[in-house]
């Protein structure tokens, strides 16, 4: 749109020729721009002053203020600008009582920016020499006469964004349900039938009938009481079949195909609040929307919910719509990729929930830093909440002891034994001589009386002279603990640092941060605890499963990728040499491969495993007498094709003596049973 500077100065000598008015009267011009100061600023009762006799005439002051109201109101105006423009005064249309001037008008609304080139009509009134505004309906939008009025009708996105694995399997899909409903009019024997649907439904007689007398159900209405799995077919024909009055339909809904198994990573729908709808300034949410409560659907909200859309319009006095002003068409949701393997996702759960453990597992490429499972046990089923879950199954969810809301792989852990291969790493970029054997007692070591009490006490362990592959295929705490205050707390801790203690993760789903210490590490002996995964040390699943990487990776962690399109990119690099990285990956790759090593019994004729076990004790003090519960880890890789990188713990392995071995057996059937080429 072209804006002309107006020639205040020639228009107005143009009019003082063609009419004589005296120096004293306000030239039209600038009586229009007084006028459209007033509409700008939204004065619309001193715009009514500069009206003509003959436009008040036509619109009282009180119904032209609730017009422009009501108007910009509905359309929800943000910002309003008018202009006169002048591109050749000479073609200007003057009588000696009138000037026709061209103005633009652009106004910011609920559908966007609009400009709007039109014309307004001034008239001298002669009776008090003043130029006045000849209005009319048009001067709000061009297209309106008298008796019309402005609505806005909001478009909303047809499709909710889905998300998909890898290889395109659904994780949260737009798909069907069953409905299970009533026809009021068939009902033969009210009081039998009632009965027999509510106890094969399982859904109270008095919420039947409350369904079935709303005001808007008529004989023959379909009245819906019940939301139904699709796998559900024979039982919903078996209700159709057995109860006359009872029929039912498919409905579009969410539906989450892995469900247990993707819970917390996906997470779900629910309706949205009051408050929320209160509180949305987008406009997008009424009261029957939807909304992402959790995991990736709360997550990608705005992404999955598409943008809204609008067109404003004129209706006529009739009622029916006259003339588009603007249309602003709706955007469905995004699809979106993850680097998720679903199947794996699967398995991974399957195998967790076989014996009902608690636990969490995360699988990753360790070079690309795609993140291929994202696992906890137990889980709630997340389209459970979309069929209708009650207040009692949601409290009985809240209160299970086993935790299933609970999303573990986002917490973080004592890691016990599996953060050993860091600290050996950190240890060999400051000078330790892996060959060196350090010796010490089996009834436990301490660095020098201070310590009192406590000492750092071996598990199992034929030897009482180590140097480093000995220390990792036996996972000896005393070597540790002597190598780490060796170091001194600084160059431990900022070896650790390196690694990323204390920094947050460079991935979409929020995790907690991994700490050596809840403030910091103060003394030789928590420096000690904390070398060999005890201590005050808390780490993430998945921040373990990435320093792991570093060794099968070249001394650098990729950055975590959950997104399928995301760009590939190191997140810490070359945190250890080539030479460091290799010597800690040998020392692992015996761990599985030697018969003496603490996970030997995950050796694979066709894979050369490399890994690490834990056992986390959590204790709520130090005394060595005091028995406490036992978390149990093993993360390993496959050393000569490093594309699958798995970590798994699970809670109270100490419960009849399972151990890390416990753990240790189902990650080695998952890369037998796995393979990703």
């Amino acid at each position: 749109m072209r804006k002309e500077t107006i020639l205040i100065f020639h228009l107005f000598m143009i009019i003082v020729l063609l009419i004589g008015c005296s120096n004293e009267t306000q030239p039209p011009d600038e009586v229009f721009e007084d006028f459209s100061l007033a509409w700008k600023q939204g004065n619309y009762d001193v715009m009514y002053e500069f009206l003509s006799t003959t436009s008040k005439t036509m619109i009282s002051e009180e119904e032209f203020i609730q017009l422009y109201t009501n108007t910009y109101e509905e359309i929800q105006k943000s910002n309003l600008d008018v202009e006169l423009i002048i591109e050749d005064e000479e073609n200007l249309d003057l009588t000696e009582n009138e000037i026709v001037l061209p103005f633009v008008k652009n106004i910011s609304m609920f559908t966007g920016d609009m400009d709007f080139e039109s014309f307004v009509s001034l008239s001298l009134d002669e009776e008090n020499n003043e130029w006045k505004v000849d209005w009319s309906p048009s001067l709000v939008f061009p297209m309106m006469v008298e008796g019309d009025q402005v609505k806005l009708r909001v478009l909303y996105p047809s499709q909710r964004g889905e998300i998909f694995d890898r290889n395109g399997m659904g994780l949260a899909i737009n798909g069907e349900i069953y409905e299970i409903g009533v026809v009021p009019g068939r009902i033969e024997d009210e009081e039998s039938e009632l009965k027999q649907l509510s106890d094969k439904i399982d859904v109270s007689e008095d919420y039947i009938i409350g369904r079935m007398n709303q005001s808007w159900v008529g004989e023959e209405t379909f009245v819906p009481i019940k939301k139904v799995a699709l796998d559900q077919e024979t039982f919903v024909e078996e209700v159709y079949q057995s109860i006359p009055f009872a029929t039912y339909r498919k409905v579009p809904a969410r539906v989450y195909p892995a469900g247990k198994a993707a819970a917390h990573l996906t997470g779900y729908l629910q309706m949205v609040t009051a408050e929320e709808v209160e509180e949305d300034t987008t406009n997008f949410y009424t009261n029957q929307s939807q909304i992402g409560r959790a995991g990736l659907e709360a997550l990608f909200e705005e992404r999955l919910r598409g943008m809204i859309g609008g067109e404003i319009y004129i209706e006529g006095e009739d009622g029916n719509q006259k003339d588009v002003i603007q249309r602003n068409e709706a955007v469905n949701g995004e699809t979106i990729r993850l680097t998720i393997d679903a199947s794996l996702q699967q398995a991974i759960f399957n195998k967790l929930n076989q014996d009902k453990d608690s636990g969490t597992s995360v699988a990753l490429d360790p070079v690309t830093g795609e993140v291929l499972s994202l696992v906890n046990s137990p889980a709630y089923d997340p389209n459970e909440f979309i069929l209708g879950m009650s207040k009692d199954r949601f409290d009985q969810l809240q209160h299970d002891e086993k935790r299933p809301l609970t999303n573990r792989f986002s917490q973080s852990f004592i890691p016990g034994s599996t953060i050993k291969p860091i600290t050996a790493a950190v240890a060999l970029k400051n000078g330790l001589d892996p060959d060196k054997k350090i010796s010490s007692s089996d009834e436990g070591w301490q660095k020098d009386p201070s310590w009192g009490n406590h000492l750092v006490r071996r598990v199992s362990n034929p030897l009482t002279e180590l140097n480093l592959f000995e220390a990792m295929l036996y996972s000896d705490n005393i070597y540790f603990a002597k190598i780490a205050t060796d170091l001194g707390i600084d160059v431990f801790q900022e070896g650790f640092d390196h690694f990323g203690f204390g920094n947050k993760l460079p991935f979409v789903y929020g995790f907690a941060e991994s700490k050596l210490a809840v403030e910091e590490i103060d003394s030789d002996v928590l420096l000690a605890d904390t070398a060999y995964g005890q201590g005050e040390m808390l780490v993430n699943p998945l921040h373990l499963a990435l320093m792991y990487s570093t060794f099968v990776n070249s001394g650098s962690i990729s950055k975590p990728l959950l997104l399928l399109d995301e760009q590939q990119e190191l997140w810490k690099e070359s945190v250890v040499s080539e030479e460091h990285s290799d010597i800690v990956l040998q020392s692992m790759i015996a761990v599985v491969n030697n018969s003496q090593g603490t996970a030997s019994h995950a050796k694979l004729d066709q894979m050369m495993l490399a890994g690490k076990t834990g056992t986390a004790e959590h204790k709520e003090t130090r005394e060595v007498d005091e028995a406490g519960a036992e978390t149990g880890w093993f993360v390993a890789v496959d050393a000569d094709q490093p594309d699958l990188l798995m970590l798994m713990m699970i809670e109270n392995v100490n419960e009849g003596n399972r151990g890390s071995s416990y753990v240790v057996t189902k990650v080695k059937e998952l890369f037998q049973e796995y393979s990703r080429n």
